[in-house]
């Protein structure tokens, strides 16, 4: 028993490291490709002439608020550690809770990175 429980810490330590060194710089990439890819859409999708805020005023508003929050997590992950509040109550024995990641706005689902809803 001994040597399970410390093969369930050596577990939990590797997947949080795991979390650190790569799934964090991978969302901070994923996060800034993703803003980018969604602002040139934006600009070519406003170059139409029936594209206007005026005309249709909720997809913009979509858009933006995606762009918005995507850009706020993308730099609170790129904080170094951060995203290990969003593994904060996870343990080796249940199925891995994915909490929000926290922000002065209220919390931003992590699934929104396809990083950690594929790799973590």
């Amino acid at each position: 028993e001994t040597v399970l429980k410390r093969d369930e810490t050596n577990f939990s330590r590797f997947s949080l490291c795991n979390a650190v060194i790569f799934e964090a710089p991978l969302c901070c990439a994923e996060g800034l490709f993703r803003v980018t890819v969604l602002l040139i859409l934006l600009l070519l999708w406003s170059c139409r002439p029936s594209a206007s805020p005026a005309n249709q005023p909720s997809k913009w508003k979509i858009i933006l608020k995606d762009i918005s929050l995507t850009l706020l997590a993308t730099f609170l992950l790129a904080i170094p550690g951060f995203i290990l509040l969003i593994y904060r109550q996870s343990s080796t024995q249940d199925e891995w809770k994915l909490l929000g990641i926290p922000t002065g706005f209220g919390n931003i689902d992590p699934r929104r990175f396809a990083t950690i809803t594929m790799v973590g």
